[in-house]
């Protein structure tokens, strides 16, 4: 989990500042859903971003390996490509937080007009 938290750094500090947005920015001007729309979308975004550098990581160990080596190569590319998906899975599961806290807050709002 720590590895994965390290991976997705950016996914995360995107979340904790979209949330901070959300809650202050979103609720004064009324539009909390769509303040947290669009930090959902950067944080799809850096999931999309450490999938992608993931990957790379694996082509570059894969590229480095023997031929003939076809077991390791199969052990690399699939926890390799289950490590780097796991960062796009992070960054989906942070972008459905801060839409269910926009929603939750656009909800709460238009109760109480």
């Amino acid at each position: 989990m720590f590895e994965l938290v390290h991976e997705s750094w950016f996914s995360l500090v995107v979340t904790a500042a979209g949330l901070v947005a959300t809650l202050t920015t979103g609720r004064r001007i009324e539009r909390p859903a769509s303040v947290a729309a669009a930090w959902a979308v950067a944080a799809l975004a850096g999931g999309m971003l450490g999938m992608a550098l993931g990957q790379q990581k694996v082509d570059a160990a894969f590229r480095r390996m023997s031929e003939l080596d076809l077991a390791t190569r199969v052990k690399i590319l699939s926890v390799g490509t289950r490590e780097a998906t796991a960062n796009l899975l992070f960054g989906a599961g942070c972008a459905l937080l801060l839409l269910a806290v926009g929603t939750a807050l656009a909800l709460i709002g238009a109760k109480t007009k």
